[in-house]
């Protein structure tokens, strides 16, 4: 099996990546590696991989480097994109986390090389992809500012450590939100239009979301007051479309439209919109995923 490396430069001096590597090449495992250091290396490695008819790519680093690769595949033909693996080196890894992909760097290593490949959908986000989860609003901010010290102090507790620092001064927008037959003005405290499952450090964000059913899920948090906190729980708990604070859809797409630009983060790459869709392309990318991955149809 032949495969290429795309590995985050922050990670290209660490032991434990090398020794995964060398285990692997004793397994047989043709590996080529290529350390991702300036603007463009994504793009130009993939594109480079595909002419070379490389049969694999592996993402080696955070969500921020996995999201960088899958755009850099969506640049590809269809017939062109080599099969997707992922080596989790960064400070949440919720996407690897949440498709059960073990922790040790070399077991990670072989799925990625020899998994049988699972078609899995893409979220596109007006002009860019996302492969996990768009966080929009005050969770995208939080992201956004989470500086790279804190994260590498306390891994994905620095997230919620910056929420905590960020809630006081947050002032939420109205914004009017569209999915097929659902348009309403909301104000939207912490949505998230997810097609993983986690975000921000190992939270559950869509506990009902798969990689490859042709839907995105997202929450839609209403307006409520202090005294509606327990119901706000409940609908929480009881994940319903018709939510009376918090609501929980799945859908083809979504639009939101704002008077303001809001902060989103699409796998941790924060842009700021003004107007959003999001829709899935359905079956966009091959995965090598894990044989007990909770994110993908079971198999018939």
């Amino acid at each position: 099996m032949h495969l290429r490396l795309l590995l985050n430069g922050k990670s290209c001096d660490r032991d434990d990546v090398r020794e995964a590597v060398a285990l692997a090449r004793e397994q047989g495992v043709v590996i080529e590696v290529r350390v991702l250091w300036e603007d463009g290396d994504t793009l130009r490695y993939t594109q480079e991989a595909a002419a070379a008819g490389v049969q694999r790519l592996v993402a080696a680093g955070g969500d921020g480097t996995l999201n960088e690769v899958v755009n850099a595949l969506m640049q590809l033909d269809d017939a062109q994109r080599p099969i997707l693996g992922v080596l989790p080196l960064g400070t949440a890894n919720d996407f690897a986390t949440a498709c059960a992909v073990p922790a040790s760097l070399f077991a990670a290593l072989m799925i990625a090389a020899k998994s049988p490949p699972r078609p899995i959908d893409v979220l596109q986000i007006n002009e860019r992809y996302c492969l996990n989860v768009a966080s929009i609003g005050f969770g995208a901010e939080v992201t956004a500012n989470t500086p790279a010290e804190l994260k590498a102090a306390f891994g994905g507790a620095a997230y919620a450590l910056m929420a905590a620092a960020m809630a006081l001064n947050f002032q939420p927008k109205r914004v009017a939100v569209s999915m097929d037959a659902f348009c309403e003005p909301v104000i939207a405290v912490v949505p998230c239009i997810a097609n993983g499952r986690l975000a921000g450090g190992g939270k559950l964000v869509a506990p009902n979301a798969l990689l490859d059913d042709g839907l995105l899920d997202v929450f839609v948090v209403h307006r409520f007051e202090l005294q509606d906190v327990a119901g706000l729980i409940q609908d929480l708990r009881d994940l319903s479309s018709e939510g009376e604070f918090v609501s929980y859809h799945q859908a083809p797409w979504i639009e939101i439209d704002s008077a303001e630009l809001f902060a989103v983060n699409l796998d941790g790459e924060p842009i700021c919109e003004q107007t959003l869709r999001a829709q899935v392309v359905g079956h966009a990318i091959r995965f090598a995923a894990p044989p007990d991955c909770p994110l993908l149809s079971p198999t018939t």
